[in-house]
């Protein structure tokens, strides 16, 4: 049974000039227990605010509708002060930037502890001796000392570590963690992202990872959300869209990725343009300008997911023929 499940999830906001538009828009998924969910696509595709829309955490002025059933109820209709019982203890979330996430006039250990005192309700020694163990469990280095250390005191790797154990400290059923590494060197970004995934293994924890990176995604992933201007355009287990990518977009990415062994100075294949302002958006397939098999068809109407076999979905009129010319030319 999902942990989550998210049916016709939307978000609409209005431009200071009162345009109306969706940067989340009719996207539905489930999250198992034990799963890894990757959401992928360039900047401005729609994914944190998918993740905020989820937390019920987004900003003044944006209005969320579809469902978000988690534990039995729909979190989209429940009021404020229920929200604040679920978020922290059930719920978690891993923020990208760390230094904007943790307050800069509290120690690391207070903090830790606060979901701890707010949710749970126990001690103070009680609370601090649990944070104890989650900094350790996180890999914080010396951790009765730096238990009192200040954010400013931490390395940007630790200061996301203990984003992470804040996020474990009520043994939450999911996270979701937005770009957890980004602005980290590469080598403490793969020990955020094994941490993680040791996380998911050990506590059987549902984990919505949120990432523009594919190499990453690939290594990961169970499921994978391909978004493009706030639509799913592609979904299926990693193994199958990575193996067989379906949606012109998926392989645009794919294709701009470097592969191990190119030779020096090869040229990668970036996708022409760039994401389209929501607010423009006419009638048709948002990817159409910028797509290479791009057909009547496709600039008026929004097409519908397609069932490519083995619970790949797919939103594109002509899938086959784009695959077929690739084959054709390749």
């Amino acid at each position: 049974m999902a942990i989550l499940s998210a049916k016709d999830l939307a978000v609409s906001m209005r431009t200071p000039d009162g345009t109306l538009f969706h940067p989340v828009n009719r996207i539905s998924f489930d999250v198992e227990a034990g799963e890894i969910v990757c959401l992928v696509g360039e900047s401005g595709c729609g994914k944190s605010t998918a993740a905020l829309a989820l937390m019920q955490l987004l900003p003044d002025g944006a209005e969320c509708s579809g469902e978000v059933n988690f534990g039995g109820r729909d979190l989209a209709k429940l009021p404020e002060d229920e929200l604040c019982q679920i978020r922290g203890a059930r719920i978690s979330m891993v923020f990208q930037e760390p230094m904007t996430a943790l307050n800069p006039v509290q120690s690391i250990g207070r903090q830790v502890m606060e979901p701890i005192l707010v949710h749970q309700r126990i001690p103070k020694d009680a609370a601090r001796a649990r944070a104890v163990e989650l900094l350790e469990r996180v890999g914080i280095p010396d951790v009765r000392e730096r238990i009192d250390h200040f954010p400013h005191q931490l390395s940007g790797g630790q200061r996301q570590r203990v984003v992470i154990a804040m996020a474990l400290a009520c043994k939450p059923d999911l996270i979701i963690a937005d770009e957890p590494t980004t602005a980290l060197d590469t080598t403490v970004q793969r020990q955020i992202l094994d941490l993680l995934v040791d996380l998911v293994e050990e506590t059987g924890i549902g984990l919505v990872l949120i990432t523009h990176n594919l190499a990453i995604v690939s290594e990961l992933a169970d499921r994978v959300m391909v978004m493009y201007a706030g639509r799913v355009v592609e979904t299926g287990t990693a193994t199958e869209v990575f193996a067989n990518p379906k949606h012109p977009y998926t392989r645009g990415l794919l294709a701009a990725l470097a592969e191990p062994g190119q030779p020096k100075g090869t040229r990668l294949k970036p996708i022409r343009g760039s994401v389209p302002a929501l607010a423009s958006l006419g009638g048709g397939c948002a990817f159409a300008d910028r797509c290479d098999f791009v057909q009547l068809a496709c600039r008026e109407a929004v097409p519908e997911s397609r069932d490519m076999g083995r619970n790949h979905l797919v939103s594109c009129f002509f899938p086959e023929s784009a695959l077929e010319w690739e084959r054709q030319v390749g």
